[in-house]
Order: C-alpha cells, then structure tokens, then sequence
C-alpha cells in the first residue's frame, strides 16, 4: 500500500516539474482548484449561529427541575423533526 503511495507522489512530483513555471505554477493551480471547489462548496456548509445565556443561579424544586428539563427536550425534539 505505501508502495502505491509513493508512487503516486513520486508521479506527482514528476507532473508538476513538467509543468512550464515548475513548482510554484503547481502550487498555485492547486490553490487555484482548492478556491474553486470551497467556493461551489460554500452553500452545504450549515453556517451555526447561537447565543448562551447565563442568568442568575436559582433554586429548584424536583419537580419544577424535572418539567423544565421535560420541557427543554421537547423543544429540542422539536427543532430535531424540522431538519429532518
């Protein structure tokens, strides 16, 4: 497996010396392609925005802890169903 590795790095390599400019043509058509590929790209990256709040601590009671946290995973549930 490393062999064919090599080997095609060792082709690689080869490629771009013939390149007329030599290596820096390469690397700029590489950087080029990379550019290109992020930008078509660029829309199946979900762009994630939020916010934390941190509010004052408080005391809970079992219950009340337990139906908030109930409620919170529905919610959750909730947005989970809208993406899919």
């Amino acid at each position: 497996m490393w062999e064919n590795v090599k080997s095609n790095i060792d082709k690689f390599k080869n490629w771009i010396k013939e390149i007329p400019g030599g290596w820096r043509t390469g690397a700029f058509l590489i950087l080029v392609v990379l550019v290109i590929i992020l930008y078509l790209t660029r829309d199946s990256f979900p762009e994630t925005e939020g916010e934390i709040i941190v509010d004052e601590p408080k005391v809970y009671t079992r219950e009340r802890l337990v139906n908030d946290r109930f409620r919170e995973e529905a919610w959750l549930n909730e947005q989970l169903t809208q993406t899919k």
